[in-house]
């Protein structure tokens, strides 16, 4: 275990690495622990290499409880199980949808290539096949290797993972090296606690990237395993949301939020207008307000019944609000840790990343990388007590 000299501090952070399991194939799994101890009381976040995935988050309620609040599993076989819905995951190399499975880049000599990515997803209403978060084995499921640390400093306790993905792999061209930063840091000015995601990435050939992750949330508890419909309250900065076709494959409009169910610019429960949502859900992408590449508030997010709240903060222009449906796939699927079966809309996912079909949507933020250019992107997680709880 690696600590700081904190004697002059009221924080100390930690950071430590254990073995979690093994892969089919035999490759061991870790498990990185970045933690603080405040005033005695341990909180943290608990990092796996399978997938880069975000396994535990523990953080205090209103009257100082601490639990875990990220759905998950206890073991590498629930990881690596027909129930395991990218739960804490890391998508790529392209989060979210690309739409039947294809899209063309401009190569050498000016000459358009069709790249046909990994078919994993049908479309509900069509039946047509598109990419799902990088196609039918995604950076969600490899095994990234720890590149640096774990290590810890008067800015908390951090690990950096890396994970190389060949050229063609999934359809996506170009070798493509990702990396991802998991920090953890207690501050005791605000009373908060902050996971801290930064993600970058180089290819050696043009393609595409859009990172994110894929934490599931329930701010009164995993343990309890609760429908968070009217428990939770959710605030988005966000004025527009891309619309989508009945396979949620945006068309390449952006609507006003204004009185429809997709406006959360003042906070409301999650389950007030849901039920008129497209699809009876949330699984949308919103368009943040601000500049894209700057560090902005995302979303709010509280429990009244835990006084938790979350707030999300990120460079990236977008994010996908969802709220674990349908329940034809979700609704009792999946026992994760403590025994707990998880319900549909047991849980929600503030999703920052770029645009759903971007390679196929010339009018949305560009996801192109080129040689030589290197793909940067941030998102915090940050956790309090609300103020009036």
């Amino acid at each position: 275990m690696s600590t700081v000299n904190a004697c002059a501090l009221e924080i100390l952070p930690m950071a430590s690495v254990e073995l979690f399991g093994y892969m089919p194939e035999g490759e061991p799994v870790h498990r990185i622990n970045l933690q603080s101890r405040v005033k005695g009381v341990v909180c943290g976040a608990s990092i796996l290499t399978r997938g880069a995935t975000v396994q535990e988050v523990l953080v205090p309620d209103k009257v100082g409880q601490v639990d875990d609040i990220v759905l998950g599993f206890h073991d590498l076989e629930g990881y690596n199980g027909p129930t395991n819905f990218c739960y804490g995951g890391t998508p790529g190399r392209y989060a979210n949808r690309i739409s039947q499975s294809s899209f063309e880049l401009e190569h050498e000599e000016a000459k358009f290539v069709k790249h046909s990515t990994s078919a994993n997803w049908a479309g509900p209403e069509s039946g047509k096949k598109h990419t799902l978060h990088g196609g039918e084995c995604g950076f969600d499921g490899k095994v990234w290797k720890i590149a640096q640390g774990p290590w810890v400093d008067t800015d908390g306790s951090h690990v950096s993972l890396s994970y190389t993905s060949p050229d063609g792999e999934m359809g996506f061209p170009g070798t493509l090296t990702a990396h991802v930063t998991y920090s953890w840091k207690a501050c005791i000015e605000n009373s908060t606690y902050e996971l801290k995601i930064a993600w970058s990435a180089t290819t050696d050939r043009k393609t595409v990237v859009n990172l994110t992750n894929h934490s599931y949330f329930n701010l009164d508890g995993v343990k309890g395993a609760t429908d968070i419909l009217e428990s939770h309250t959710a605030t988005l900065n966000c004025d527009q949301w891309t619309e989508v076709d009945g396979d949620a494959i945006p068309t390449g409009k952006m609507l006003d939020v204004a009185g429809t169910p997709m406006d959360f610019r003042s906070p409301k429960k999650i389950g007030e207008h849901i039920k008129d949502a497209q699809g009876g859900g949330y699984d949308h992408n919103f368009v943040v307000r601000g500049e894209a590449g700057v560090d902005r508030l995302v979303a709010r997010v509280e429990s009244g019944a835990s006084g938790r709240c979350l707030e999300c903060w990120a460079t990236q222009p977008g994010v996908q609000f969802f709220t674990m449906q349908p329940a034809s796939v979700f609704d009792k699927a999946t026992t994760g840790k403590f025994g707990a079966v998880y319900p549909v809309h047991g849980g929600f996912c503030v999703e920052t990343q770029h645009y759903p079909d971007s390679p196929n949507q010339p009018s949305f933020p560009s996801t192109v990388l080129k040689p030589g250019e290197q793909y940067k992107e941030s998102c915090s997680y940050r956790f309090s007590v609300c103020k009036d709880k």
